[in-house]
């Protein structure tokens, strides 16, 4: 089934069938793609496990998550999870005492447009062993955060070393990097 048919699918199940019926049908619930709705939080954490626990690929772009804890109760509950765009979504740039859960499928990762700090990038992505691709444009980034001479306007506070181990292919458009 094309990537269309899939939401679709989803579309047409979240639209018309009861969540006790969406249950029985999580098998085949792969794609979850809700842009532009105003979330903010997950609802009912135990009618979300059942409905998302085969999901694969989640697209919240454009939407209103701001807290890292909510975003941590979603990863918990996304095992299968190998795609996971929060793109324009207004994160906390600090993620405070929030854990971030190990997260060994998710090989992608999109973050564009949340103006997250290159520190709060990498203590997230050292949670996905196998992130191979992230995509953070359309960011603000502190310019002297890639100044080699220093660890940042201060000289203090910026970590030092790669974003992740496993990333291959970082996308930066539009990010107003200058060096």
């Amino acid at each position: 089934m094309s990537r269309e048919g899939i939401a679709i699918f989803v579309l047409k199940v979240s639209l018309s069938s009861s969540p006790k019926k969406l249950s029985g049908e999580r098998a085949r619930l792969q794609l979850v793609v809700l842009n532009h709705k105003s979330i903010h939080s997950i609802g009912d954490v135990p009618q979300f496990a059942n409905l998302v626990r085969g999901v694969h690929e989640v697209d919240l772009a454009w939407n209103k998550i701001s807290n890292w804890k909510e975003v941590s109760t979603m990863l918990k509950h996304l095992p299968q999870l190998r795609i996971f765009n929060l793109s324009h979504n207004n994160l906390e740039s600090d993620l405070g005492d929030v854990e971030i859960p190990h997260c060994p499928h998710l090989d992608t990762l999109i973050l564009n447009g949340t103006n997250l700090s290159l520190d709060c990038i990498r203590k997230v992505a050292r949670q996905m062993p196998v992130l191979h691709e992230l995509h953070l444009s359309q960011n603000n980034f502190d310019p002297d955060y890639f100044d080699s001479e220093s660890a940042g306007p201060s000289g203090e506070g910026k970590e030092n070393g790669a974003i992740s181990d496993s990333v291959s292919l970082i996308h930066l458009n539009r990010c107003r990097i200058s060096r």
